[in-house]
Parts: C-alpha cells; sequence; structure tokens
C-alpha cells in the first residue's frame, strides 16, 4: 500500500471516530395566516444524513427528478413537531430549523435566499426546541420554553 492510501485511510477513521451525536425534538405553532414549509438542517459533515439535508441538496441529489418533496407543511393555526431527531457532527457545527413561507415545491425553495422575508433559519440548541411563527409580511419568530413562556423574540 502506498503512503497516500495509509493517510487517507487513517484520516477517513479519525474523521468516523470523533463524530458526536446530538438530539433534537421541534415543535413550530403556526400563527400566520399561510402554511409553513419547514425541514431540519445542518452546516457541518458528515452530510450524509436524510433528516438534515437542505432543499439545495434534494435538489442537486435528485435533479432528474420533479416529483421530490422536502420538509413537512403545517397549516395556519397548526403545530408541527419532529423528533427527537440524532444528528452526528464531526466538527462544531450547528443544527438548524429552515422555516419557508408557503406550502412550496423545491425549485419554489431554491429561488429563496436566506435573508428572504419569506425564509427564517433558527440555529437549534440540542434538547428542546418551542417555537411561535408569526407575520402577515415578514416572518418572525418566538422561542419558547416548555412551558410555553416567551424567551426571546425576532
Amino acid at each position: 500500500m502506498k503512503l497516500p492510501a495509509i493517510t487517507l485511510i487513517v484520516t477517513a477513521a479519525l474523521l468516523i471516530g470523533c463524530t458526536e451525536k446530538r438530539s433534537y425534538t421541534v415543535s413550530v405553532k403556526n400563527e400566520t395566516a399561510r402554511p409553513l414549509t419547514l425541514g431540519l438542517v445542518k452546516d457541518a459533515p458528515p452530510f450524509n444524513d436524510e433528516n438534515w439535508v437542505s432543499p439545495e441538496d434534494v435538489a442537486i441529489l435528485h435533479s432528474h427528478s420533479d416529483d421530490q418533496a422536502w420538509g413537512i407543511t403545517v397549516p395556519p393555526g397548526k403545530t408541527g413537531t419532529a423528533g427527537p431527531v440524532d444528528a452526528r457532527f464531526n466538527s462544531d457545527g450547528s443544527a438548524w430549523l429552515r422555516i419557508y413561507s408557503g406550502q412550496l415545491t423545491i425549485g419554489e425553495m431554491l429561488a429563496i435566499s436566506k435573508d428572504s422575508p419569506n425564509r427564517l433559519d433558527l440555529r437549534l440548541h440540542e434538547g428542546d426546541n418551542h417555537f411561535i411563527i408569526t407575520g402577515e409580511g415578514a416572518l418572525a419568530a418566538e422561542r419558547m420554553r416548555a412551558t410555553t413562556q416567551p424567551v426571546a423574540s425576532k
């Protein structure tokens, strides 16, 4: 075996062995007049976890299919929940809840940038995460404690 091959094997073994598992539970109450499309994404490897793929990843992985979906839809007045959902990180990455205004296709989501008033990217804390989403124009989020007391607003 050549030296570069050994280096590659050792590096891969170290990366696999250094992953950290975190668990998240999420609830989102939709207090807008429109449905919300929401899902989980993460910003650090490993990226091969189907529970954490972004709409961009779905578009790349399934570029020849028009019927791919991402996330869940939460109708107005309803609450969507997920979890506990585990994520593995091999760095100091973060888990995120991504929320879009409307019941959107992958193509429509790709057209909405992270600075758009029709999209929120909320950093998740390990454990329980509860949000109320409001807004007639721009989306706004309020992070709630498990007892539904507000702890911050955006």
